[in-house]
């Protein structure tokens, strides 16, 4: 499954790719992946609109759009993204198409259908619904001190709960602990100032 990494990759790939071009249509292919919206909704937020920003929150990339909402895109298992020239040919199992004017198209693709898509107005009102903790990357050590210490639970659970920190899952968290040498069922509060740095510092490397 994507973690922030990957969420990471994917938005600089669409910054590179996708900013400032012209939103002609879209094409939902599978509306299962549609979260609290449907086509008709999408297409009307979108359609003559260019995104302006892409930015990531933990394991969602969120896509802004010039003077309207955002455009929130969780890869499930297996989602990516794929820009698709106008010479080239859609890659498969493409579940939306974004249309841009130029004849250029941008492709969220996934094997299966375990990925969502939604709207939402703002960044944060985005954060606040999903109950979502402050994203991995942006955390200073005084805050991770905090949110470690306060914790009863083991490390592992409180470092894969998205609603204690938003970003990890599975795979980076036990590599975090190995590289830290901390058993994943420490309990959080029972790790003291130097292992809480050294787990800190081992975080931001992993990421």
């Amino acid at each position: 499954m994507p973690e922030l990494p990957e969420i990471e990759n994917a938005k600089r790939y669409f910054n590179r790719t996708s900013l400032n071009r012209e939103i002609e249509n879209i094409e939902v292919k599978t509306p299962q992946i549609l979260n609290g919206t449907s086509e008709k909704e999408l297409r009307k937020a979108i359609q003559g609109r260019k995104f302006s920003e892409g930015k990531r929150h933990g394991k969602y990339l969120l896509a802004g759009l010039e003077n309207g909402p955002w455009l929130v895109l969780h890869f499930g298992m297996s989602g990516d993204l794929k820009f698709v020239k106008p010479d080239e040919e859609k890659p498969p199992y493409t579940k939306m198409l974004i249309y841009f004017s130029d004849g250029s198209h941008l492709a969220y693709t996934s094997i299966r259908k375990f990925g969502n898509i939604a709207l939402t107005p703002t960044l944060q009102e985005f954060i606040e619904r999903k109950s979502l903790g402050p994203d991995a990357l942006n955390l200073d050590f005084e805050t991770f001190g905090e949110i470690i210490s306060n914790r009863r639970g083991t490390i592992k659970y409180t470092l894969m709960n998205q609603k204690i920190i938003a970003g990890l899952g599975n795979l980076y968290t036990d590599e975090i602990l190995f590289q830290t040498r901390i058993h994943p069922r420490a309990k959080s509060n029972e790790l003291d100032k130097e292992t809480r740095r050294k787990l800190f510092s081992n975080l931001k490397a992993v990421l």
